[in-house]
């Protein structure tokens, strides 16, 4: 959090950052001046990535998975050609399944989900 305290204000105001994230692709272009660009982009991937790894994180511990639709519009992640070699072990395990779109972990798969996030994220 940060603090602001003014003279002609007795009392404190505290900011306390959010966790809200937009991508560039979001913003109007004159919302974002060129030498904002760079930055921007370096930001944008490390949020884009940070929340990859919490939509799986959560994701996959609820009954229904995570969209692979959804992975492959938001992170520009294409998981079943990036991670198929993981997917493929984990469904000859029984611990993952594809469905209707989803990637979910199975009863068994639950009990070493942690694991399986590892290796998809």
């Amino acid at each position: 959090s940060y603090m602001y305290e003014s003279k002609n204000i007795k009392s404190t105001l505290m900011v306390v950052p959010t966790s809200i994230a937009f991508y560039k692709d979001d913003l109007p272009d004159f919302a974002i001046s060129d030498n904002q660009k760079s930055k921007l982009d370096y930001i944008e991937n490390e949020t884009r990535e940070s929340l990859y790894e919490e939509y799986m994180m959560l994701g996959l511990r609820l009954v229904k998975g995570v969209s692979i639709n959804y992975i492959k519009d938001r992170f520009k992640v294409d998981i079943l050609a990036t991670k198929q070699k993981q997917i493929d072990k984990y469904l000859k395990l029984g611990f993952l399944k594809v469905k209707d779109g989803y990637i979910a972990a199975t009863y068994d798969g639950m009990k070493v989900l942690n694991q399986i996030i590892l290796d998809l994220v």
